[in-house]
C-alpha cells in the first residue's frame, strides 16, 4: 500500500539532531553517534523542521460480506524525523539499493516490505534477488533505522472486533480509524509549541482518500469525537497543529517507505505472530505518561502481550 502522512513540527536542530525515545530533540556527538544530550527548544528563528512520515500494512477494507478485505488487522506506523534524519534515511537506502542492484538507478526500486518478503516474487527486480538476500536487506533497513533512531508511533486494529463491538451498524473504515487514533496521538504529542505541522498522504484507493479528508475536515470543525468509546463523546483535539493535508506517492519517499517496513512488521506480529524484527525497534517507539506505542485496539490478549511486550 502506498499511504504515507509527513507531519512536520519546528525544533532546534543543527546537523546532527535527532529525534530522541521520548520525542526530545537530541543532539549526537559527532565523534560517537550513540552519545546523546537532550537539546533545548530555541525561539522560532532557530528552529528547523521534523517530519512524521506514516504508512500502512494489511487490507484497508474489511472482510466480506461487509467489504473486500483479506486481512484481520490493518496497521499504521509513523517515523517522525529531523531534517537531517530524513536525508540520512534518503542516502542509506540508495546505498542498499546500489548493493543489491548495481545496474539499476536507485529511485527506480521502491523498498516495499511486502514485495521483499512475498513468498512468490513475481515482481521485477525481487524476481532475481536470491532467497537469503532478501533477509539480509532487511538487516541492513533494520540496521539503518536503527542508526537513524526516528521516534516511531503505531496503530494497530483488529478489524472485525472493532466493527462488532464499536461501529456494529455503521463501522468506520479500519484505515481512516487508525487514521483518526494515531493522528491524535501526534496532535496531543505537539501540543504546548508554538508550532505547526505539514501533513502530507499518500493512500492507495480513492475511496480512501476521500475518506481521510472528509475525517481531517471532521477534526477541524468539531473536534476529534471517539464515537461508543464514551457518553456524551469526548472532544479530544482539532489536529490545531496540523496544516491542511497534500499528497504524496510512496515511491518518491524513502522515509515513507522506511515506515512501511515498520508497519509490515507490526502487521506481521498481529496476523501472524511474528514479532522479532517488531522487537528489534523497541527503543524507538514513543513512550508517554508510563506507555509507549504502539497502540493496539481491540486485539485478543495473547497478541497485545506479543506486540507491546
Amino acid at each position: 500500500m502506498t499511504r504515507g502522512w509527513t507531519h512536520e513540527l519546528a525544533l532546534d536542530a543543527s546537523d546532527d539532531t535527532r529525534v530522541g525515545p521520548e520525542g526530545d530533540a537530541v543532539h549526537a556527538s559527532r565523534g560517537d553517534p550513540s552519545l546523546h544530550h537532550r537539546r533545548s527548544v530555541h525561539p522560532r528563528w532557530f528552529m528547523s523542521i521534523l517530519n512524521l512520515f506514516t504508512d500502512g500494512s494489511g487490507h484497508a477494507d474489511y472482510r466480506p460480506p461487509i467489504e473486500r478485505g483479506d486481512t484481520d488487522h490493518y496497521c499504521l506506523a509513523g517515523i517522525l524525523v529531523s531534517d537531517t534524519q530524513r536525508d540520512q534515511i534518503e542516502a542509506g537506502c540508495d546505498s542498499i539499493v546500489r548493493r543489491y542492484f548495481p545496474h539499476r538507478e536507485p529511485r527506480t526500486v521502491e523498498l516495499k516490505a511486502s514485495w521483499i518478503s512475498a513468498r512468490t516474487r513475481q515482481r521485477s527486480p525481487w524476481d532475481a534477488l536470491p532467497g537469503p538476500r532478501h533477509a539480509q536487506l532487511f538487516d541492513e533497513l533494520r540496521d539503518l533505522i536503527l542508526s537513524v533512531r526516528p521516534l516511531l508511533f503505531g496503530q494497530v486494529l483488529h478489524k472485525e472486533n472493532y466493527r462488532t463491538r464499536v461501529h456494529a451498524s455503521r463501522p468506520e473504515r479500519p484505515a481512516t480509524n487508525a487514521f483518526r487514533y494515531m493522528l491524535g496521538r501526534v496532535a496531543r504529542h505537539l501540543e504546548g509549541g508554538d508550532d505547526t505541522t505539514r501533513v502530507t498522504v499518500d493512500t492507495d484507493s480513492r475511496a480512501i482518500e476521500e475518506a481521510l479528508r472528509a475525517l481531517e475536515t471532521s477534526v477541524r470543525t468539531g473536534g476529534d469525537r471517539i464515537i461508543g468509546v464514551t457518553t456524551p463523546p469526548v472532544v479530544q483535539s482539532q489536529w490545531n497543529r496540523l496544516l491542511p493535508c497534500l499528497h504524496l506517492a510512496s515511491e518518491n519517499s524513502r522515509c515513507i517507505q522506511v515506515a512501511d517496513y515498520v508497519a509490515h512488521w507490526l502487521w506481521s506480529a498481529a496476523e501472524y505472530g511474528k514479532a522479532t524484527r517488531l522487537r528489534e525497534l523497541d527503543p524507538l517507539w514513543r513512550r508517554y505518561d508510563g506507555r509507549r506505542e504502539p497502540w493496539v485496539a481491540f486485539l485478543d490478549e495473547p497478541k497485545e502481550k506479543l506486540i507491546k511486550n
